[in-house]
């Protein structure tokens, strides 16, 4: 049941928001914590690859490289689109349909 009594219904918006925009931004930061450090996994595998310069290896740390790169593109991914449902209408209170792939909070 909707609460008539304006003063009840705004602070209701303004606790469902701020629920949904904390559980937007504690999804962020943990998908934030999941990104590699590319730049500094390159210098780590460059002094590897000189200190083990077999042919194998280097293909290994290529490959790591690689899958390194393509996690933080998916992860950029995710974060585009928590920071676009952070401003959602779900996320300000103004609507109880989550955004694709939330289920109500």
């Amino acid at each position: 049941m909707v609460s008539r009594d304006p003063e009840t219904r705004h602070s209701s918006i303004g606790d469902s928001s701020t629920l949904r925009r904390q559980y937007l931004e504690n999804e962020l930061r943990r998908v934030q914590e999941q990104m590699v450090d590319v730049d500094r996994l390159t210098i780590s595998s460059s002094r590897m690859s000189l200190a083990v310069p077999g042919e194998n290896e280097v293909r290994d740390l290529e490959e790591l490289l690689k899958v390194a790169r393509d996690r933080n593109t998916m992860l950029m991914r995710r974060i585009d689109e928590l920071e676009r449902q952070m401003q959602s209408a779900w996320a300000l209170g103004l609507s109880d349909e989550p955004p694709p792939g939330y289920s109500s909070l």
